[in-house]
């Protein structure tokens, strides 16, 4: 009986439930509310309801929204947001895209359209799945050379989203050289670059999205095209 004493003295330790700041564990809630502004939330677990639960983040700081499934630790009586529980390819979101081109392009007038920006390989495009967030910084750039032209470099997205290039306030960049009425054409090139961040109010959709950079070129008396070159997009899901 001795014996069988000291092994039951060995297993309790290790099935009985931790005490103090041993008391920890592991668990899975849902996002019932969460300002975007001051990080107030109230969280789901166990059929009950926390509020204003610490969220550990690393690298940007990100948000939840309603529904969504996150896992939390317990540390004693504290809860943390660890991350949102996602499959790949859902609501989890990509990771930064980005790609660029070295070599250039011409385009003609345009006549108000905007057309596909080529490159070698085609037009420059990025695919990127948006979590629930729906959100995404978006850079792009390009070095613009205009000669007795007018250029715009913007980006159309489809998929679960479909939106034309310049839809919205400085969502293009631009670039031009007019001589006026000389004879000669004036020539200028210069880099430019853009960013913006689009979110959930201007009709961003979670899901597979496509970025592809566009282009609108218009002439002023003796110009004939605009040129591009050394062309990037990257595109970092928030």
């Amino acid at each position: 009986m001795a014996i069988a004493g000291r092994i039951a003295d060995l297993i309790t330790p290790g099935i009985t439930g931790g005490i103090g700041d041993q008391d920890f564990s592991l668990v899975q809630g849902r996002i019932v509310s969460w300002d975007r502004l001051t990080g107030v939330n109230t969280v789901e677990i166990n059929g009950g309801f926390v509020t204003n639960v610490s969220a550990l983040h690393s690298g940007i700081p990100t948000w939840f929204n309603p529904g969504d499934s996150v896992q939390l630790v317990r540390k004693q009586s504290r809860y943390f947001i660890l991350g949102k529980v996602a499959s790949p390819g859902g609501t989890a979101g990509s990771s930064v895209q980005f790609r660029t081109r070295t070599d250039a392009s011409t385009i003609a007038n345009t006549s108000g359209a905007w057309v596909d920006l080529p490159s070698t390989g085609g037009a420059l495009s990025l695919d990127v799945y948006v979590s629930s967030s729906r959100a995404v910084l978006i850079l792009w750039g390009a070095d613009i050379t205009c000669n007795n032209s007018n250029a715009e470099v913007g980006w159309a997205i489809s998929g679960a989203t479909t939106l034309a290039p310049g839809s919205y306030n400085n969502t293009t960049i631009k670039n031009s050289a007019n001589s006026g009425a000389a004879a000669a054409s004036t020539a200028i090139s210069t880099t430019c670059t853009g960013s913006y961040v689009m979110g959930p109010g201007v009709g961003l959709n979670a899901g597979l999205n496509t970025f592809t950079l566009k282009a609108k070129v218009g002439i002023f008396g003796t110009g004939v095209n605009a040129s591009f070159g050394n062309q990037t997009l990257t595109l970092i899901p928030l």
